[in-house]
């Protein structure tokens, strides 16, 4: 690995192709776990190969080149991953989702807009980190697996917090459509 890198050090685009080749299909797994849109996966690909190709000269060749290479990748993803859903796109776009799912179930309903209204309550007193991760998982279709390997946690408690949360906003719906 070591020779092609300084082969393409060297000017040699071809050898980069080459590498391209090599680690496409692990880079577009590792996204693809991450990500649900197939031409996201592709575009994101493109980007980090460019930005490894721009910064090769960076490399240090006492370390483990595909180490450093997915570590740029999970810098771009991360940096994408801010950049495309801030708290409050995602706040808007968790909001307009709920709304229409309930406007696709009571659309005859006559009381649609008090339920709607009820819905938004209940999504502004869920806890910050309870959006995030609701948000994370049913809007930009983050895994299961990825948000226990960001969040530090495990597979089996986020699960359980999805659960939980579904639970609290289910909960709430019916306690405010009760105290009417």
């Amino acid at each position: 690995m070591n020779e092609l890198i300084n082969e393409i050090r060297q000017g040699d685009t071809d050898k980069y192709r080459l590498l391209v080749r090599q680690l496409a299909p692990s880079l577009r797994s590792y996204l693809a776990g991450r990500l649900s849109d197939f031409h996201l996966v592709e575009d994101l690909s493109q980007e980090i190969f460019i930005a490894v190709f721009q910064s090769i000269e960076k490399f240090d060749p006492k370390y483990d080149f595909r180490t450093w290479f997915f570590t740029i990748a999970r810098n771009k993803l991360n940096s994408h991953l801010r950049k495309t859903y801030s708290k409050k796109n995602l706040k808007f776009a968790f909001e307009e989702e709920i709304q229409n799912l309930v406007a696709e179930v009571c659309d005859e309903d006559p009381d649609r807009e008090r339920k709607l209204e009820h819905i938004q309550s209940c999504i502004a007193k869920l806890p910050e980190d309870a959006l995030e991760i609701i948000k994370s998982r049913y809007y930009t279709n983050e895994t299961v697996i990825s948000l226990a390997e960001r969040l530090n946690s495990t597979e089996n408690a986020i699960s359980s917090k999805l659960f939980r949360i579904r639970k609290n906003i289910k909960d709430c719906l019916s306690a405010e459509l009760r105290h009417e």
